[in-house]
């Protein structure tokens, strides 16, 4: 059984795991910080860097613990997304995302962990 906490994500008691529904693409148009709109963002989010390589800064760890993101690099061409944590964590990069490309990266609550990176084929 799932419960909404007060930021607005579905919380699972048994595992600890936070879910933001849903899907969200996003053309940027410069360098991205979704700390600054906590809840708005889309659990997946296909991001195209507009033509310049760029820096997405991911919410405080503390604030959204058990939050587990998919990111995708959807650049028409060879465009690198830098993700990166916020700077009340530290602001260090994370991992970096090229074209066709997703990671996965989880918030134990203390900090943004690195799960998985693989090549895609986008349509």
């Amino acid at each position: 059984m799932s419960t909404e906490n007060t930021k607005g994500y579905l919380d699972n008691p048994l595992n600890g795991w936070t879910c933001r529904n849903g899907f969200q693409a996003i053309t940027m148009t410069g360098n991205l910080d979704v700390s600054t709109v906590p809840g708005r963002y889309a659990q997946v989010l296909k991001l195209d860097p507009g033509g310049s390589a760029r820096d997405l800064t991911l919410w405080d760890a503390d604030e959204t613990s058990g939050l587990m993101l998919r990111l995708i690099n959807g650049a028409d061409a060879a465009e690198t997304i830098t993700v990166k944590e916020s700077t009340a964590d530290g602001g260090s990069t994370i991992e970096t995302i090229e074209q066709n490309t997703e990671i996965e990266v989880f918030s134990d609550g203390s900090a943004w962990s690195f799960v998985l990176k693989r090549t895609i084929a986008l349509t």
